[in-house]
């Protein structure tokens, strides 16, 4: 699947395990990505990290884990951006967890093995637990089908949690009345 941000092409692609003849996914085998994305360019790092914080959404991660999943997910694309020319970054549900790593495509001699480059693990909320790979799958490609690629909202939307996370920082009791009224 193509999906063009701001004149730019950006490859993606859906996994299901029983894809329809008309599909444009393709079929999976238990324990492989759902979804991929190619990073070749500084402007796919930041298309991963918004995908990554809608995909957390999806799973019912609370907004702060959002943030930390779409932190840990550009990390992990810049990282393999730099150390590759061009690979796909994977997301996975594997054990009950949202994992996401980098694989290059082909062999690329002298670059790190994908062993040796970060993957981010996350134990899945509950709420999300009873999600098939496929049912992920689907409301992913609806999020592609209908929502733009807004990077101007995605890092507005993180200049929030940055100022909310230095606002608890500062103001450490303002968090434990937020913990005893959702308690009461």
């Amino acid at each position: 699947m193509k999906t063009t941000i701001q004149d730019h092409p950006v490859n993606e692609q859906l996994v299901l395990d029983n894809p329809r003849p008309e599909s444009r996914k393709t079929a999976m085998a238990h324990g492989k990505p759902f979804w991929t994305l190619r990073v070749h360019e500084k402007r796919d790092v930041l298309v991963a990290r918004q995908k990554a914080r809608q995909i957390a959404h999806l799973l019912h991660f609370p907004p702060l884990e959002e943030a930390c999943i779409a932190a840990g997910t550009f990390a992990v694309a810049a990282q393999a951006r730099d150390h590759y020319e061009i690979c796909d970054l994977c997301f996975q549900l594997d054990h009950h967890q949202l994992v996401v790593f980098a694989k290059p495509l082909g062999d690329e001699p002298s670059v790190p093995s994908a062993k040796s480059l970060m993957k981010l693990a996350k134990p899945v909320p509950d709420a999300a637990r009873g999600y098939s790979v496929d049912e992920l799958a689907f409301l992913i490609g609806r999020i592609n089908d209908q929502a733009p690629a807004d990077l101007f909202g995605d890092l507005s939307k993180q200049n929030q949690e940055i100022l909310l996370l230095l606002h608890l920082l500062n103001h450490p009791a303002d968090q434990l009345g937020q913990k005893s009224t959702s308690a009461a």
